[in-house]
């Protein structure tokens, strides 16, 4: 699959995403400590 220079820049709709499922996966502490708030963001528990 080739992709544009521009959608490589942009990043695509699920950079988040990416970021925090590998943020979840590295932390020492429950996957939990990270709440997903829809049409809002992040709220990061317990730090």
């Amino acid at each position: 699959m080739a992709l544009s220079k521009r959608l490589i820049l942009d990043g695509g709709g699920n950079v988040v995403a990416s970021v925090m499922r590998s943020l979840r996966k590295k932390l020492d502490q429950p996957a939990a400590a990270i709440e997903t708030i829809t049409g809002l963001g992040y709220r990061f528990r317990g730090f």
